[in-house]
């Protein structure tokens, strides 16, 4: 992982391991300690690294105790969206309708057995001040990552 700073290493390994559950909710990860010799780091490092895990919501620091991974939360997201953006060329006037997270139980129906949750994004599309087009996208949902 030549390039990629060593902070951000850690980062994204500890997320991988919390995105496979090898630790889970409620679990305490290594020590600044432990980390620091696994990922051959200065404390100063690890910590960085371990800021952003919680920035992103992945772990939260207790005094005293170390870091525990977060239970992750599913009912809130921060979404990036140009609703303009989306139609090449379209210089019409757009409304947002509804940004939310769906989870996987309320789409089995449609899409089977499924196991993650999605992003529906509804909106309208106008043209001369009048709906032309009613769009509805369901964009996959992973936590930490952003929506392409």
């Amino acid at each position: 992982m030549t390039g990629i700073p060593l902070y951000m290493q850690l980062v994204n390994h500890i997320k991988e391991q919390i995105n496979k559950g090898i630790y889970k909710p409620g679990d305490l990860l290594p020590s600044e300690h432990d980390l620091a010799s696994e990922y051959d780091a200065s404390r100063t490092t690890v910590r960085k690294g371990l800021s952003v895990l919680f920035s992103e919501g992945y772990i939260n620091p207790v005094p005293g105790k170390g870091y525990f991974v977060k239970e992750p939360e599913i009912d809130s997201y921060t979404l990036y969206f140009s609703e303009k953006g989306c139609i090449k060329n379209y210089s019409g006037e757009t409304k947002l309708l509804e940004v939310r997270l769906v989870p996987p139980a309320k789409l089995s129906k449609q899409l089977g057995d499924i196991k993650k949750s999605f992003v529906m994004i509804r909106w309208l599309i106008y043209v001369d001040k009048k709906p032309a087009a009613y769009d509805i996208k369901f964009l996959p949902y992973e936590r930490g990552k952003p929506i392409d």
